[in-house]
């Protein structure tokens, strides 16, 4: 897990100061990946597990430390290779929510992330696998994994989702999509003390606890149902950063804004591709054909999912 990719900036710096642990890219003149053995493809198949692992590491401790935007433009630059895209399917929502993002622009909402608040990512990974392909790419899939946002104020966003994309040979990624299927808001025990020790805060939420506003838990009639105390729960969630701003998505709204963004930067190239291949003259034309071909696609994929 702690080996070193060579083409990066942390592996030229390993190699230089003589650490044993820095794998080494493909060459070019290695030729078809069909033709190489079981045994080799099974080494580039491992060796891009343990670059995945590094890429898990990196943003662990990015966000603690020198995460400027220049340190992820330059960690993403290492990651990806240059026309890289990445997708986010949200399925928390009765029709899923689907983005399109350059990588490149990714460096946006890694900062964004961290202006908002966020002091910590924490990923735990399930199941990953790796297999090397005849089409000189590197398959992986990891059918769970849950990534942890964690909040200077103790409160935290965990995300529950899988993962699957490629790798060229040099490991750098081509293209990954990310499928988000629940989440969870939640606070750090030391959060919760740290709130009562003030006792403005402790009277207020004693107050409340005394005179509660019983409610049913999801509007359910049954007898088992669980009762919360709504005006304490209002209260505990006006006091944190995860409960604020959320979204339908189960996504901070500031992090929807630039994601969104993102993906409308990412479009231009996209629309400048479709009024090239198109020969058409007039950008005004070409926007409005590129929508409405959009839409289309985005009707096609919505009742194919009703139909399912």
């Amino acid at each position: 897990m702690d080996a070193l990719n060579e083409d990066t900036i942390e592996g030229k710096q390993a190699k230089k100061n003589g650490n044993p642990e820095v794998y080494p890219s493909m060459p070019q003149e290695s030729g078809n990946a069909a033709n190489m053995s079981p045994e080799m493809k099974a080494f580039y198949a491992n060796m891009a597990k343990m670059k995945l692992y590094d890429i898990i590491d990196v943003f662990q401790t990015s966000t603690i430390d020198n995460a400027t935007w220049t340190h992820w433009q330059t960690f993403l630059k290492d990651m990806f290779v240059v026309d890289a895209f990445l997708i986010i399917v949200s399925k928390v929502t009765p029709v899923p929510k689907r983005y399109n993002l350059l990588s490149y622009l990714l460096s946006i909402l890694c900062s964004t992330i961290q202006k908002h608040g966020v002091i910590k990512i924490s990923i735990i990974v399930y199941g990953l696998i790796t297999e090397t392909l005849n089409s000189n790419s590197i398959y992986f899939n990891c059918p769970g994994c849950r990534l942890k946002l964690l909040y200077a104020d103790g409160s935290y966003m965990r995300y529950f989702s899988h993962f699957n994309g490629t790798l060229d040979f040099q490991f750098k990624i081509t293209w990954v999509n990310i499928a988000i299927s629940n989440f969870k808001l939640g606070l750090e025990w030391g959060a919760l003390e740290n709130l009562l020790h003030k006792k403005n805060n402790s009277n207020e939420l004693l107050k409340k606890l005394e005179n509660p506003e019983v409610a049913q838990l999801d509007g359910q009639d049954s007898k088992n149902s669980m009762l919360v105390n709504r005006d304490a729960l209002l209260f505990l969630k006006s006091r944190f950063d995860a409960f604020q701003n959320i979204s339908s998505l189960g996504i901070d709204n500031n992090i929807v804004r630039s994601i969104q963004l993102n993906e409308v930067m990412s479009n231009l190239k996209y629309l400048k591709m479709f009024q090239r291949e198109n020969n058409i003259v007039s950008p005004v034309e070409a926007m409005q054909k590129f929508v409405q071909k959009y839409r289309q696609k985005e009707n096609t994929e919505h009742n194919n999912n009703n139909e399912r």
